[in-house]
């Protein structure tokens, strides 16, 4: 006998009967249906605890990972208050120091410095301009030569003739023995046809203080620009 798809059975296959009503039939579909929705609904919901479970346990250690590094940075700012003081004390000898050097860069040894600029004349060379500045009061007291980092006390200006360009150089040279020496650049050169004029820049630290150098202040007959 045909199925009611009018499909013929196979051979040898055992003929099978359904003599249930139709409507115990769909009952039978209907719990079926009940049964996988029940399993469906059980599985999406251990998945939902499993996933609940491991945010949480995530949640949990980065809660204790920031609870510790609270922890520690509190222990870091305590280990630092216990010091406030000498850091306090640094600071204040820091600016101790800096006023101190800023009332001595007025007191610059300019008879040794004068000196020593005019045995670093070539032959037959002249300083046609000399200006030296020194920070004042007002100043900052930071102020360093970018190349050596070295802090600056006073800055030479020097206006140079020499019949050679040699000799200016060798002036640029001999600079660097003098007391403080930082740096030193040659901003230009010109040459007049009978000599060659150059303005050097010298840079001078603390040691060219009349403190560090022994000589007295107040120097007669010696003034600055």
């Amino acid at each position: 006998m045909a199925s009611k798809n009018n499909v013929q059975p196979k051979v040898g296959q055992i003929p099978k009967a359904d003599f249930l009503p139709p409507r115990v039939r769909q009952l039978h579909e209907a719990r079926w249906n009940r049964h996988k929705l029940a399993v469906a609904t059980v599985l999406v919901s251990a998945i939902c605890a499993v996933g609940y479970a491991v945010s949480y346990n995530a949640f949990q250690g980065s809660q204790a990972n920031l609870l510790a590094a609270q922890a520690q940075t509190q222990s870091i700012l305590s280990g630092q208050s216990r010091f406030a003081d000498i850091v306090a004390l640094l600071n204040q000898s820091n600016r101790l120091d800096a006023a101190l050097t800023v009332v001595q860069e007025k007191d610059v040894a300019w008879k040794t410095l004068i000196g020593l600029m005019q045995e670093s004349l070539p032959q037959g060379g002249r300083i046609a301009n000399l200006s030296l500045n020194g920070l004042s009061s007002m100043e900052s007291t930071t102020s360093v030569e970018a190349l050596t980092g070295k802090s600056v006390a006073v800055t030479v200006n020097v206006t140079l003739e020499s019949p050679t360009y040699q000799g200016v150089e060798y002036f640029l040279l001999d600079s660097r023995q003098w007391p403080g020496y930082v740096n030193a650049t040659l901003g230009s050169i010109t040459d007049k046809g009978t000599s060659f004029v150059g303005e050097l820049n010298i840079l001078l630290d603390a040691n060219v203080l009349s403190s560090h150098s022994g000589e007295p202040t107040g120097l007669l007959g010696v003034g600055k620009q």
